[in-house]
């Protein structure tokens, strides 16, 4: 009688913890998506960590993104036609910069 006390205690501990942290991995979750979302939306470019093996932009991005929280830090930088658009515009080119790097220091 004894053990099924102590499993169905642990069962319950078990339980709690699973409920407890749910919430949690969702937010995580979350950020990651809303990190792929925002390089997205400025346009960073990056190398094609899977070597072709990925087709969506999606999926490589969220790549990069998991691998840079992971620590093999890959340098966010400016796709090529988004520099060319604002080549001749120095605030904008700085501003998305800055942007970028904001957003790459938060990872």
């Amino acid at each position: 009688m004894r053990i099924y006390d102590s499993i169905a205690f642990i069962m319950t501990l078990l339980t709690n913890i699973c409920y407890e942290s749910i919430p949690f991995v969702l937010f995580l979750m979350t950020v990651l998506i809303g990190f792929v979302k925002i390089n997205a939306i400025f346009h960073v470019g990056y190398e094609d960590p899977s070597s072709g093996q990925l087709e969506s932009d999606i999926s490589k991005r969220s790549f990069v993104v998991f691998m840079n929280t992971q620590g093999e830090i890959t340098a966010p930088y400016l796709s090529e036609e988004m520099y060319s658009r604002y080549s001749d515009q120095g605030l904008m080119l700085f501003l998305i910069f800055l942007f970028i790097t904001g957003m790459f220091i938060l990872q």
